[in-house]
């Protein structure tokens, strides 16, 4: 059985790491909102913990940093936003913009990735130990991928790509593709993947399950589905998906009682900004 750990656990299971451990601990002294489950909570091992946008709760949201984090704390899947720069450049920002998270302006689109690379983070958790921190490209997050054996969790925030064959290529280059999970709210991005490599797992990314997503899920084939999860009821559309044995995640989970009630729906995985898997 796992465990969601309490952030002291969870902190003293990074001694010796260094920033890490300082950044946590950081939190804990800054951040009441911190999740923290008094005794743990117990879930079966089919319940998959996903890192949203790597341990955002301890460090800026798609930084690096926040991948090791999200590995040293024991995560087996993390997930990330990516962007296509100017240069046709994959690198990881959730928004079109570079204003929210960056000491940049303007679109991603329209900078090359040597503009991308001079900007620096200006919020985030704990920002002022990771205000060094870089704007990853999708290889660097690979890498970090690589060295904790984390399963990456990507996301697409291009609608309509015309790049997915150089996204492939990058996973490919990492020997990650029967290791990643793309998912995506664009179904036309899904299906050209799909053509392009049979074999990758995908996600439609979705607020409400309906009728037509799961169709379009099985149509596509090693394709779950991923729902906001206070929109996810027990109905027939639910019933349907596990009937179809099509893979059900939900986000964003980070309080206690939101993961009971995703476990006892029967979701696969949950991705989650501050609750620790235990392993």
């Amino acid at each position: 059985m796992k465990k969601i750990a309490p952030i002291a656990v969870a902190a003293a299971s990074l001694a010796g790491t260094g920033v890490g451990l300082r950044a946590l601990t950081n939190y804990m002294i800054n951040k009441s909102e911190y999740v923290k489950p008094q005794k743990g909570l117990k879930i079966t091992k089919e319940l998959k913990m996903i890192a949203h946008r790597g341990f955002s709760s301890a460090a800026p949201e798609n930084s690096l940093a926040a991948y090791h984090l999200a590995g040293e704390m024991g995560f087996k899947y993390a997930e990330c936003d990516i962007r296509k720069t100017k240069d046709n450049e994959w690198i990881l920002m959730h928004d079109k913009t570079l204003d929210r998270m960056t000491d940049g302006k303007g679109l991603v689109s329209e900078k090359t990735i040597s503009q991308i690379k001079e900007l620096k983070y200006i919020k985030g958790a704990n920002i002022k130990l990771y205000g060094d921190e870089k704007i990853p490209t999708l290889a660097e997050f690979l890498e970090v991928c690589k060295l904790y054996n984390i399963t990456p969790v990507i996301e697409i925030k291009d609608e309509k790509s015309d790049c997915l064959h150089k996204l492939l290529d990058t996973i490919s280059e990492y020997e990650m593709i029967d290791k990643t999970i793309i998912i995506d709210y664009c179904i036309e991005n899904l299906k050209v993947i799909r053509t392009l490599c049979p074999e990758i797992e995908l996600m439609i990314l979705c607020k409400v399950l309906t009728k037509s997503v799961i169709l379009t899920a099985d149509e596509i084939g090693n394709c779950g589905v991923n729902v906001f999860h206070s929109l996810l009821i027990r109905n027939k559309a639910l019933t349907e998906v596990f009937d179809r044995g099509i893979a059900l995640s939900c986000w964003t989970v980070d309080t206690k009682r939101a993961l009971e009630r995703a476990h006892k729906l029967g979701v696969s995985f949950v991705t989650t900004n501050s609750l620790v898997p235990c392993n």
